[in-house]
């Protein structure tokens, strides 16, 4: 290569660099940039791709223990953009971004980009970022979508759970608990649509009682959704499954009440205090392709 071409295709470098960068800085939070490059350089010096993809989601979700745990995160710009905070979690960017963080590592693709489009298409309506509709908000929702990417599996039935039809209408009868509504309340009629859709469909629950049956088919790295009787809305917390030294199934997850990511206590017991929620969703990630 002679010094013009090298010179060339480094502008080219630098330019897409630059793009890169002003892209992401639109989407990254605080010092998320950083704590992205540790858990990647850890990811890296102890081989974690050779893992199971269960198995690295835990490894990175150990990463956010003791993270602040922060509401609405990703409400914080006028117009929809995904947002990466790696420095303040809820229940839902907890599970998304270590799983998000594993796949990538499993794919081998470790560049902050790569989580930025890993997030995108986990977080929206068939991988699509467009308006604020196109959010995979409800819980059923992100589960039915991200079955259909390849993401996960529903593992719920074969575990011995019942069924469970959601009906959801909380955000379209409620808009005005939602910034993006109240200020586009024409985005309000696609909502609804939207949750016709999700009550339509037939999802999967473990109930209460039966959890400490199934608690062996429960794995490290499983992704739980908690079912709620509350009106109007589906579920009503997320987080991981964790197998502790021994042998104990406790619920990893970014606790509001505790103000942090934390390994709470068993998940039997955890579920037994929570009267509005009638069980579990389990979920499986799939090994990614590379």
């Amino acid at each position: 290569m002679n010094r013009r071409t090298l010179i060339k295709n480094s502008l080219i470098v630098s330019v897409s660099f630059c793009s890169l960068n002003t892209m992401l800085a639109k989407t990254l939070v605080d010092d998320s940039a950083i704590l992205f490059d540790i858990i990647v350089d850890k990811s890296v010096k102890n081989n974690w791709h050779k893992l199971s993809i269960n198995e690295v989601i835990i490894q990175v979700a150990k990463e956010f223990i003791a993270t602040p745990y922060v509401g609405g995160t990703l409400d914080v710009n006028n117009s929809e953009k995904c947002i990466i905070n790696l420095k303040g979690l809820d229940c839902v960017t907890f599970f998304e971004n270590s799983l998000a963080f594993a796949r990538i590592i499993k794919k081998g693709k470790l560049n902050i980009k790569d989580l930025y489009e890993e997030l995108t298409f986990t977080r929206y309506r068939d991988g699509e970022l467009g308006d604020y509709t196109s959010r995979l908000h409800y819980t059923s929702d992100w589960i039915i979508d991200n079955i259909k990417k390849n993401v996960v599996i529903d593992k719920t039935e074969i575990i011995g759970g019942l069924e469970f039809h959601p009906n959801v209408f909380f955000m379209s009868k409620y808009p005005e608990k939602y910034k993006q509504l109240k200020d586009a309340p024409e985005l309000v009629k696609t909502i609804k649509e939207i949750e016709g859709k999700i009550n339509k469909s037939t999802l999967y629950y473990l109930p209460t009682s039966d959890i400490s049956n199934a608690t062996s088919l429960i794995e490290s790295g499983d992704i739980l959704a908690l079912a709620t009787n509350i009106p109007g809305l589906d579920y009503s917390h997320t987080g991981l499954a964790y197998r502790d030294d021994k042998n104990r199934l406790r619920f990893f997850h970014a606790s509001s009440a505790k103000k942090e990511v934390l390994i709470d206590v068993e998940l039997s017991e955890y579920l037994s205090n929570k009267k509005k929620d009638i069980g579990i969703t389990v979920l499986k990630a799939i090994e990614p392709k590379a």
